[in-house]
C-alpha cells in the first residue's frame, strides 16, 4: 500500500492497519486477525501484501469487508506440526498469529470438530481424493487445537499484539 509513507518505527502490520484505517476500511484489525486466523488454521503459505482484498460497493463505493489454496500439492500438507512457514507479517504462522490482538469474535467450540465440518465440505468437490480429504481434516484439526492453546493463552494473560505475552 502507498497510501501513506510507512514510518521507520511501523510494523509492516501495524502499518497495514494504520493504511486501512487512513482509507476508511472500518473494522480492519479484526478483519485481519480473523483473515490471520484462518490463514493459520489452513497453513496459508502465499499471504502477501498483494493478495489482500476489501470488498467496495461498485455503486456506493461503502467498504463492505475483506475477500480471502487449491492448488498446493497434497505432499506439501503438513501435517507434523502446527507451525509453517507465511506471509506477510512474520516468517511463520506460529509467529504471525500472535499479531492477532484479540479472539473475541471467535466461539472456541466451534473449532472443536472442525475436522467433520471441512470433511463434509471437501466432500461435496468431486476433484478431491479421499487421501487428500483426510489429509487436510487431520491438519486443520491439529491446527484448531494449537489455535485453542493459543487462544486460552490469551484469556489467561494480557496479549501485546505485538508477539509477546505479558502475565497481568
Amino acid at each position: 500500500m502507498r497510501v501513506l509513507k510507512q514510518p521507520n518505527h511501523l510494523s509492516d502490520y501495524g502499518y497495514f492497519i494504520k493504511c486501512c484505517s487512513f482509507l476508511g476500511i472500518p473494522d480492519a484489525e479484526e478483519s485481519i486477525g480473523k483473515m490471520l486466523a484462518v490463514d493459520y488454521l489452513i497453513a496459508n503459505d502465499d499471504r502477501h501484501l498483494h493478495n489482500f482484498g476489501a470488498v467496495r460497493n461498485a455503486e456506493t463505493l461503502e467498504w463492505l469487508g475483506n475477500s480471502m489454496w487449491s492448488s498446493q500439492p497434497t505432499s506439501r500438507i503438513n501435517t507434523e506440526n502446527a507451525d509453517t512457514p507465511s506471509k506477510p507479517f512474520r516468517k511463520s504462522h506460529a509467529e504471525q498469529i500472535k499479531l492477532v490482538t484479540s479472539f473475541g469474535w471467535l466461539k472456541p467450540e466451534t473449532l472443536k470438530d472442525v475436522d467433520s465440518l471441512c470433511y463434509e465440505v471437501f466432500q461435496q468437490n468431486p476433484y478431491m481424493d479421499e487421501y487428500r480429504r483426510e489429509k487436510l481434516c487431520r491438519a486443520i484439526a491439529m491446527r484448531a487445537e494449537s489455535l485453542l492453546e493459543i487462544i486460552e493463552q490469551q484469556v489467561h494473560g494480557q496479549h501485546t499484539g505485538t508477539g509477546e505475552m505479558k502475565l497481568i
